[in-house]
C-alpha cells in the first residue's frame, strides 16, 4: 500500500535588498513561483498558508503562472505551508526584514501512482495465465486505487488479436475502490506454443501498470473445443425465456451437440438444466426455456460439445417477471384542512406486478370511495409517499379518502381515512336573560347561548351601563366556564342605588363579539324600609319576580292598574300619580299607622281584578294575606307579632297569571 507522507523542506531564501529604500518602511514581503519538480512547469491553483510560529497569518492561491506573493509583513520568522492537489505537501521556512522581498519559489513532487492490480484477496498480480486447457478461456483480474487521489481515470489498452474480449475497459475509480475485469480469449487464434502479451492500465496522470497475459495454443492438428459465447434472453415472462447462443468456431473435431445450461446458482454446466439446439455449423442458436419460476435469477452459458470436451459461454442472466399482482399501499390522514380543502395523500410499499401506471387518492362524502368518485392523480411510479390536494370541497362536511394505485391487475386501495372541512366562520348566537336578585346595589345578570359558533367561543359574559346598548367597551363580567350552549349567570355589584342600568349578555369568538337582546332594570332605593313586591308584565302576563325592600313609584308598579273601589267593595284611597305608597306596611290596633286588622278577612281591590286580601287572628296575634288574579291564588303567607314590616307573597313565573286584557 502507497502511503501519501508529508514532509518539510527547509529551503534557504536570499533575501533580496532593495536600494534607496526609506527607513520609515518598517514592512517586508515574500513573494514566489511554485513549479512542477520534473516538468519544472508552473502550478496553478496551490494553496499557499503563511504562518507565524502556530498562528495562520494570510492564504493565497498561486496564479497561472505559478507565482503567489504576501506584503506588508513585519520583520520576522514565517513559515510557508503548500498544499497541491496530486502533489506532495510543501513547507519552507522564511525570514523577513523590513524594506526586503523574501524570494521563496519551491519545486513540488508528484505523488507516486496509487493504481495497483490485484486478485480478489487484494494480493498484486503478476500476470494472467491462462495456460494450456482447452476450457480455461475466462481469468479475471482487479483495477485497485490504493488511498491515491479522490478519483482516478483509468482505461485499458489491448494489442493481442486472442484476447476477444475486455470488460469494462475504462472506467473511474474513487479513493479505496475496486473494479473488476474480465478477460477472454479465442484459443483458435493462438499460435503454437507459448503466446504472450500485455495489458496496459494507464491513468489521468495517476501512474500506469502492466500487466502481462499468457496462454499456450495448440497445433492445427490437435483437437481443440469449439469457441461460441452466450446471448442475453429475450422474451421474458414468468415462467419462460428465450435463451441461445453463437458459434464461431465448431472445433476440432466439429461439436456433436450444442444448447445452453442454466441454473439458479452461478457458472451452470450440463450437468444442471440443459436445453439442447439443431444444427452442427457456425452461428446464433436459440433455445426455450419454460417451467421457470417466477420473479426468480437465472444464470445461463450456452455450450457445445466434441470429442476434446465441453466449451461454455461467458455467463448472462435474466430475471423472470413476478406473478401479477395488485400494488400494496396505504393512506395518509388528511391535513392542512380549510372549509374548502385538505391535502390528502398515500404511501405505496409495493409497487406490484407489474408496476402501477396510475396512482393518487379518491374521496366522496360516502364510505368507501372509488375511482367512479373524486379522484386525484399524483406523479412518480416509485414506492414511497405522495400527496393531492382536494379542492372545492363543502364546508362542515365529513369525507371518505382512500388512497389508490392501478396496474394491468387492477386498483389496488389503501385502508379509508376520513376528515371534517371546517364549519363557514360564524358568530354566536345568544339571548339575554332578565335580571334578577336586585337591590341597592348589586343584581344577578345572565345569558343563554343556544349556538357556540365557528369556532366556538373563546368569552362570554355580561356587560351593563347606565346608557343603552353597552358593549364589552363599557362595564363587563366575563364568565369563566367552558364553552358549550346553555344558560349562564353572572353577578354585578357596586352598583349606585335608584338607578336604571342596560344589560346584554356576550360571547366572542374569532369572527367577532355577538350580544343578546337588551335588558334594563332599577336598584333599590335604599331610603325606605317598606316591604314590597315588583310587578313585572311581560308578553301579556302580569307577575311578581323578586322580593325587595323597595320604595317603588306606583305607576312603575302597576301602571294603569289603580288603586279603588272599581273591582271590589273596599275604600277608596287617593294615591296621586308620582307618590309613594307604603302598599304591605301595616300596624296592630293602636299603632301608628293604618289597622289592616279591623275587619278579617279585608280584600283590597285594584282595577284590572287584582285583589289583596289581609288575614288576621281574632287576638291580632299574626297576619296572613295572598294575592289573587282571575281566579289564581298565591301561596299564603303567616307573620307573627312583633313584626311592622311583612313580605309580599309571590306570584312567580310558575304560577303566573294571565290578564284578560291586554296588560301594559
Amino acid at each position: 500500500m502507497t502511503v501519501k507522507r508529508t514532509f518539510y523542506l527547509i529551503v534557504a531564501v536570499t533575501m533580496l535588498f532593495g536600494g534607496g529604500c526609506e527607513k520609515s518602511d518598517q514592512t517586508g514581503s515574500i513573494s514566489g513561483v511554485i513549479t512542477d519538480k520534473v516538468s519544472v512547469e508552473p502550478i496553478r491553483g496551490a494553496s499557499v498558508e503563511l504562518y507565524a510560529g502556530e498562528t495562520l497569518k494570510a492564504k493565497a492561491v498561486t496564479g497561472s503562472e505559478g507565482q503567489y506573493e504576501f506584503n506588508k509583513l513585519s520583520s520576522g520568522s514565517y513559515k510557508l505551508a503548500v498544499t497541491i492537489n496530486g502533489y506532495k505537501d510543501l513547507s519552507y521556512n522564511v525570514n523577513v526584514s523590513a524594506g526586503t522581498t523574501a524570494r521563496a519559489d519551491m519545486q513540488a513532487e508528484k505523488l507516486p501512482s496509487s493504481l495497483r492490480v490485484v486478485d480478489d484477496g487484494k494480493q498484486d498480480m503478476s500476470e494472467l495465465d491462462f495456460g494450456s486447457a482447452a476450457s480455461d478461456n475466462i481469468h479475471s483480474f482487479n483495477i485497485f486505487n490504493d488511498n491515491g487521489p479522490v478519483s482516478v481515470q483509468w482505461k485499458i489498452t489491448v494489442n493481442a488479436n486472442w484476447i476477444i474480449s475486455v470488460e469494462p475497459l475504462s472506467g473511474n475509480l474513487m479513493s479505496g475502490g475496486t473494479q473488476a475485469v474480465i478477460v477472454t480469449i479465442d484459443r483458435s487464434k493462438l499460435a503454437d506454443g507459448e503466446n504472450k502479451t500485455t495489458i496496459q492500465i494507464t491513468s489521468n496522470n495517476y501512474g500506469s501498470k502492466e500487466l502481462p497475459v499468457k496462454a499456450t495454443g495448440f497445433t492445427s492438428s490437435t483437437n481443440s473445443l469449439p469457441v461460441l459465447t452466450t446471448s442475453q434472453a429475450t422474451n421474458i415472462t414468468t415462467n419462460s425465456a428465450t435463451l441461445g447462443g453463437n458459434i464461431s468456431n465448431v472445433g476440432v473435431p466439429a461439436y456433436i451437440e450444442k444448447g445452453v445450461c442454466y441454473s439458479t446458482s452461478q457458472n451452470p454446466t450440463i450437468s444442471n438444466t440443459k436445453i439442447t439446439a439443431t444444427g452442427s455449423s457456425t452461428g446464433s442458436y436459440t433455445a426455450s426455456a419454460t417451467g421457470l419460476s417466477a420473479n426468480t435469477t437465472y444464470y445461463v452459458r450456452a455450450y457445445a460439445t466434441n470429442t476434446a470436451g465441453t466449451a461454455y459461454g461467458s455467463q448472462v442472466n435474466f430475471i423472470t417477471n413476478a406473478n401479477n399482482s395488485l400494488p400494496v399501499l396505504t393512506t395518509s390522514q388528511a391535513t392542512n384542512i380549510t372549509t374548502t380543502s385538505a391535502t390528502l395523500g398515500g404511501n405505496i410499499s409495493n409497487a406490484g406486478v407489474p408496476a402501477y401506471t396510475e396512482k393518487g387518492v379518491c374521496y366522496s362524502t360516502s364510505q368507501n370511495p372509488t375511482i367512479s368518485n373524486t379522484k386525484i392523480t399524483a406523479t412518480g411510479s416509485s414506492t414511497g409517499s405522495y400527496t393531492a390536494s382536494a379542492t372545492g370541497l363543502s364546508a362542515n362536511t365529513t369525507y371518505y379518502v382512500r388512497a389508490y394505485a392501478t396496474n394491468a391487475a387492477g386498483t389496488a386501495y389503501g385502508s379509508q381515512v376520513s376528515f371534517t372541512t371546517s364549519g363557514a366562520n360564524s358568530l354566536p348566537v345568544l339571548t339575554t336573560l332578565q335580571v334578577t336578585y336586585v337591590t341597592a346595589n348589586s343584581a344577578t345578570l345572565g345569558g343563554n347561548i343556544s349556538n357556540v359558533g365557528v369556532p366556538a367561543y373563546t368569552e362570554k359574559g355580561i356587560c351593563y351601563s347606565t346608557s343603552q346598548n353597552p358593549t364589552i367597551n363599557n362595564t363587563r363580567i366575563k364568565v369563566s366556564t367552558s364553552n358549550t350552549t346553555g344558560d349562564y349567570t353572572a353577578s354585578a355589584t357596586d352598583l349606585s342605588a335608584n338607578t336604571t342600568y342596560y344589560a346584554r349578555a356576550y360571547a366572542t369568538n374569532t369572527v367577532g363579539t355577538a350580544y343578546g337582546g337588551q335588558v334594563s332594570f332599577k336598584t333599590a332605593n335604599t331610603s325606605s324600609q317598606n316591604a314590597q313586591v315588583r310587578f313585572t308584565k311581560e308578553k301579556g302576563y302580569l307577575y311578581a319576580t323578586e322580593m325587595a325592600i323597595v320604595d317603588i313609584d306606583i305607576t312603575d308598579v302597576f301602571a294603569d292598574y289603580e288603586f279603588g273601589t272599581d273591582s271590589g267593595t273596599s275604600p277608596y284611597y287617593d294615591i296621586p300619580a308620582g307618590s309613594y305608597y307604603p302598599v304591605y306596611y301595616y300596624a296592630f290596633p293602636g299603632s301608628e299607622g293604618w289597622n289592616f286588622c279591623l275587619d278579617s278577612p279585608y280584600t283590597y281591590y285594584f282595577q284590572g281584578g287584582l285583589k289583596y286580601t289581609v288575614v288576621c287572628s281574632d287576638d291580632g296575634t299574626y297576619l296572613s294575606f295572598y294575592v289573587t288574579y282571575d281566579g289564581l291564588r298565591s301561596s299564603q303567607v303567616v307573620q307573627s307579632n312583633p313584626i311592622r314590616t311583612i313580605e309580599m307573597p309571590k306570584i312567580t313565573q310558575a304560577t303566573k297569571v294571565k290578564a284578560k286584557a291586554d296588560v301594559k
